[in-house]
Formats: structure tokens, C-alpha cells, sequence
């Protein structure tokens, strides 16, 4: 039988993620793609570890006001709230495991120094560190290997089922894409909310 992860190691790991994508950038080139500064090429086993120890409980989840469990089978993320239900979603994984989420955002790609290995994430900026650095969103994957990405920056419209996964011992959420589109018109970059 598999074991459910505890919500504080979910918790931990979507701080991780936060803090991985959006470290302190260093805008290079253009200027419209942070990319990640050097120092932030290792984990820091303190900061995971002092993100368990603070990594909400159910008795704070079960008292946010705003949520409710999510009906149906297709979420969409609005634009005008996107970081907040792109947050209740990682809070409340569990609810939101198997169905299909639904949102446009910006096409980015990191790759694994140690390995090489591309991830792919449909995201969009929010608070971080040092002002609107931050990225939130989801790591986007295809069953098929064979089908393309858009280009780095593009803007685009995802549909996926979450799924959990688990790497190196940690586990991780994802969409398991069904559909990715290049959009012509650019949303919002930048969610406040």
C-alpha cells in the first residue's frame, strides 16, 4: 500500500520548488526570462528543513474560509486569482489529485545541472525575495517523449491532469498534459492575487 505523503512534506517541497524557481534572479539577456543565480545551484538541507517545521497544519487548512472542496473533474485557474488558486490547489493536493487544471501562463524550461535532464513548468511571475520574482505554476510533462515544447517565454494556453511523483525520495506534483497551446495574446505576467 502506498503511503500519502504528510501535507507539511508537500508543504515543504512546494516552498522548495518556490524558492528553486525564483531564488533571487539574475535577469540576463533581454530581460524578459529570470534565470536562477549561481548560488542557488544545491539544496539547502536547513531551509528544507525549517520549511517542515513551519509547513501549515490541517487545523489551519481546515480554517481558511475561502476553500471548499473542488466539484467536478476540470478546474480552471482565473487569471485575476491565480496565485491564490494555484496555492489552495498545492495546499489541498489531495482534493485536486486526477482531475484535469486548466490555465495560461508562460512557457519556461530549467535543467538539471547534475544530470542534464530538461523540466518543463507553465508558469507566471508573483511575489518572491526581491519584489515580483517569484514563479508559480506547475511542472508540465507529455506521455509521449516525442512531442514538442513551444519555445522558451511563449505564451500559452495548458490542460493537464495533477499527478504526484515522487524523485529521490520526495514527491512532487505535475501535470500530465493533454493539451498545450501557443497563444497569439498575453495575459497577465505578473498575479498579485
Amino acid at each position: 500500500m502506498k503511503r500519502k505523503p504528510a501535507p507539511k512534506k508537500i508543504f515543504a517541497l512546494m516552498l522548495f520548488f518556490t524558492c528553486l524557481l525564483s531564488g533571487c534572479a539574475a535577469v540576463q539577456g533581454s530581460g524578459e526570462i529570470p534565470v536562477l543565480s549561481d548560488n542557488f545551484t544545491q539544496v539547502d538541507a536547513d531551509m528544507t528543513q525549517a520549511a517542515m517545521e513551519i509547513a501549515p497544519t490541517d487545523e489551519w487548512r481546515s480554517g481558511t474560509e475561502a476553500y471548499t472542496k473542488p466539484t467536478g473533474n476540470s478546474i480552471t485557474i482565473p487569471e485575476r486569482q491565480f496565485l491564490t488558486q494555484t496555492n489552495l490547489i498545492y495546499a489541498n493536493y489531495e482534493d485536486y489529485l486526477g482531475k484535469t487544471i486548466q490555465y495560461e501562463g508562460i512557457f519556461a524550461s530549467r535543467e538539471d545541472t547534475s544530470t542534464d535532464e530538461p523540466y518543463y513548468f507553465v508558469i507566471r511571475y508573483g511575489p518572491g525575495c526581491c519584489g515580483n520574482d517569484g514563479e508559480v505554476g506547475f511542472e508540465v510533462i507529455w506521455d509521449d517523449a516525442a512531442k514538442a515544447y513551444p519555445n522558451e517565454n511563449d505564451w500559452v494556453a495548458v490542460s493537464g491532469v495533477l499527478e504526484e511523483f515522487e524523485l529521490e525520495g520526495y514527491q512532487y506534483l505535475r501535470l500530465r498534459l493533454i493539451s498545450l497551446d501557443v497563444l497569439d495574446k498575453r495575459g497577465m505576467e505578473t498575479v498579485l492575487r
